[in-house]
């Protein structure tokens, strides 16, 4: 009877960790998930980054284009 004893400990640890696994590969998901959202966020984000970098550097061609007329009509 005892050897049956330990068949039911090695069954009760391998539900343990079969129960385990389950709950890990859920976590796993939930991340990948989480980690698909992250990047698209970050994807959006450095877009915006891009648009706004343009921006500037246009603003600052016009300022300079402004500042050259302005230094062209030699005023005292």
């Amino acid at each position: 009877m005892p050897d049956f004893d330990k068949f039911n400990l090695l069954e009760s640890k391998i539900t343990g960790l079969l129960g385990n696994y389950g709950e890990l590969q859920l976590a796993n998901q939930q991340l990948q998930t989480k980690m698909s959202e992250q990047d698209q966020k970050i994807m959006e984000l450095n877009q915006e980054l891009t648009r706004l970098r343009e921006e500037n550097a246009a603003v600052d061609r016009k300022v300079q284009s402004m500042l050259e007329m302005l230094d062209s009509l030699n005023m005292p």
